[in-house]
């Protein structure tokens, strides 16, 4: 658990118009408001980190009892504790706490302190209060919560799925390479059309499948790509209509409306690409029988009248993208739960419900905001707010030619923790004519280098291994080989890979899991290029 709130959800705590400060269960703090220094008297940057114990004079019993208390209650628990700034000035501060996330294994509860008037303090102490009274909806409260937990979830479930796909994608680029192998050492052996073929190419198609869905999976650990840039949603709605011929049946009718100046927004290309195709996808699955498909995009500027009505909103300039279908539609109760990873209306066989929970991830983490409307039987709209930029020239990306990627005679380096990946990549490479080297660690790379003493072309490397990493193994033979190239290979994506101190948008990167093709033609590219 971070030991601070989001950006987004520090901003919905601002929007709180009483003081407030948020700790956990230990009484640290995690967030509060511009309202709580200015009742407090309290003139510090930020508690964030500090210790409810360090700034208020009542007793530990005192503040343990309560923080204990609200911890695990359903209904508010009311209070007072008196903070002492470093003038030694005491004030004191009335408060309402409600648990605004429970404790869970993982992660620990979540408590809001909210100022209240010394009358109300009075009023909710006496012994006959109306039920109502003490269950008050806080419209900006509730939504924090719900954020919070939304993003607990994933950041859950993304930790998790960053070290199975590791592993699992190891195990795919293992079985892939043996079956495109077994095709090759069978095809002077058998007629053609031996089921054996048919058997091998069906477990292929699967493979391939299960490769989808851990790219899938990790789409919930991505963080925002270092590589984004100033783009126009237009661009890639204009781009992405090529496309949407194999994206959409013939019986969905699509409709644009574009606003033809619309301004710029920061993000990576490939990660609105993921946003909108996983929003059609969704909107095609809602109309099984044919419909009517809209996607809208807008400049909207949102006043401070219109998000007030919008708790989690924040005034100011957006870009707006909506996309509308005219399906099934949805009831409140799937509308609550449609972010939730794993969840899905559809049969368990057709979708593994990640869709929606990657657009809300994606969205957020680039600042946007992404707002469902639907009921059933009048379709559904999803409306995304990305926050606006100015208009600096687009710049397109040339398109890579493709070659005929024979072998080589050139000299190659690999580095895997994984055996039997190293002994595949090996032989691939030995059979297409390289010279190898193999290891399973880069202290003993490093040795091999010391003692052939042959010049190293290419060195292929994992990025993540035990003792010392790809990067640091690159680094090292860099500095000793003249003119070495570099590959990078990872069950992790390229967005993942650079908090391993690598600039993804300077290397060569190839991600598992991989065929003896693609790993032949990537090698090629870098060794003649």
């Amino acid at each position: 658990m971070e030991s601070r709130l989001s950006k987004e959800l520090l901003a919905l705590l601002e929007t709180c118009q009483n003081a407030a400060f948020i700790t956990n269960s230990d009484g640290i703090i995690i967030g509060e408001n511009s309202l709580f220094f200015r009742e407090t008297k309290i003139k510090e940057a930020s508690l964030i980190g500090i210790n409810l114990f360090d700034i208020v004079i009542d007793s530990q019993e005192k503040v343990t009892k309560c923080l204990y208390s609200a911890s695990r209650s359903t209904t508010p628990t009311v209070g007072k504790f008196t903070f002492r700034n470093k003038k030694k000035e005491k004030t004191l501060f009335p408060f309402k706490a409600s648990l605004i996330s429970p404790k869970t294994k993982i992660l620990p509860a979540l408590i809001v302190f909210q100022h209240i008037s010394l009358q109300k303090f009075y009023d909710l102490n006496k012994s006959i209060i109306d039920l109502t009274k003490i269950k008050i909806e806080n419209a900006k409260l509730t939504k924090i919560k719900n954020e919070l937990q939304q993003t607990q979830k994933s950041d859950t479930i993304g930790q998790v799925a960053g070290g199975f796909a590791h592993e699992f994608n190891n195990i795919l680029t293992i079985i892939m390479g043996n079956l495109d192998f077994a095709t090759l050492n069978l095809i002077d052996k058998l007629d053609t059309n031996d089921t054996v073929f048919s058997f091998i190419e069906e477990s292929m198609i699967e493979s391939k499948k299960a490769a989808e869905l851990v790219k899938k999976i990790l789409m919930l650990k991505i963080k925002p790509n270092a590589g984004y840039k100033s783009i126009n949603l237009n661009i890639i709605l204009e781009e992405l209509n090529k496309r949407l011929v194999s994206l959409v049946p013939d019986d969905i009718s699509i409709e644009y409306i574009i606003e033809n100046n619309l301004k710029n927004i920061n993000i990576a290309t490939e990660q609105l690409d993921q946003i909108i195709v996983n929003l059609i996808n969704n909107a095609k699955e809602a109309m099984p029988t044919g419909g009517r498909l809209t996607i809208e995009t807008s400049n909207v500027i949102l006043h401070e009248e219109i998000v007030s009505s919008h708790s989690f909103l924040k005034a100011g300039s957006y870009v707006m993208l909506s996309v509308s279908d005219s399906g099934s539609g949805m009831d409140k109760i799937t509308l609550k739960q449609i972010f939730d990873p794993f969840y899905s209306t559809k049969e368990i066989n057709n979708c593994i419900g990640l869709g929606l929970s990657i657009v809300h991830r994606l969205v957020k983490q680039y600042g946007g905001y992404i707002i469902p409307f639907s009921k059933p039987g009048k379709g559904t709209t999803f409306k995304i707010y990305f926050p606006a930029i100015g208009q600096p020239e687009i710049t397109k990306n040339a398109t890579a030619k493709k070659q005929d990627l024979p072998g080589g005679t050139e000299t190659i380096l690999i580095c895997d923790d994984n055996e039997d990946i190293l002994k595949l990549t090996t032989y691939i490479l030995t059979n297409s004519g390289y010279n190898t080297l193999s290891t399973n660690n880069g202290n003993d790379a490093l040795k091999l280098t010391k003692d052939f003493n042959m010049k190293i072309d290419l060195l292929i490397t994992d990025v993540v291994m035990p003792k010392m990493n790809g990067k640091l193994l690159s680094d090292e033979l860099k500095s000793k080989i003249t003119n070495l190239k570099t590959l990078f290979i990872s069950g992790y994506s390229k967005n993942i890979i650079h908090h391993h101190g690598i600039n993804q948008d300077k290397i060569n990167f190839l991600e598992k899991p991989y065929t003896p093709k693609r790993l032949l033609e990537k090698i090629h590219n870098i060794l003649h290029t």
